[in-house]
């Protein structure tokens, strides 16, 4: 991808999260996420996004860490969906690096994880009411 397609993809994503207002809640994939995050320092935090759905399919990268939430600074619910199908032993385990920068998280449920996440920076979360991580088992 060249330098002018993924600034106009910059672009159109921001103006996504921008207009997410009425109903607070974004939806967002990995490949959405690091176009994010190669430009975090240039953009200014979704302080309108209150709910967090991040997904992933099993043609998408893995999640492996929540880096990105220091753009969502005022989620309160976030939901992390990750269907990467591998085996436990190439399954990249979690981290949630920027969940510090969430204080007023108040759930949090992973699915389908192939690995049990590495919890640091959750203590910032004062807030935290609910938490919720199912991770796949298959037996090994």
């Amino acid at each position: 991808m060249n330098h002018d397609e993924n600034k106009i993809n910059l672009e159109s994503l921001i103006r996504k999260i921008r207009e997410v207002v009425t109903a607070r809640i974004m939806i967002i994939n990995p490949l959405e996420v690091q176009c994010l995050m190669e430009h975090v320092g240039e953009i200014e935090p979704f302080y309108n996004v209150t709910y967090v759905h991040a997904s992933s399919y099993p043609e998408h990268p893995s999640w492996e860490n929540l880096r990105f939430l220091e753009l969502f600074p005022n989620i309160r619910n976030l939901h992390i969906y990750d269907r990467k199908i591998c085996s436990q032993s190439e399954a990249k385990r979690m981290t949630f690096d920027g969940i510090k920068n969430c204080p007023n998280l108040e759930f949090f449920h992973s699915t389908c994880l192939m690995l049990p996440p590495i919890l640091s920076g959750i203590e910032f979360c004062t807030k935290l009411r609910v938490f919720s991580s199912n991770t796949v088992y298959n037996g090994d």
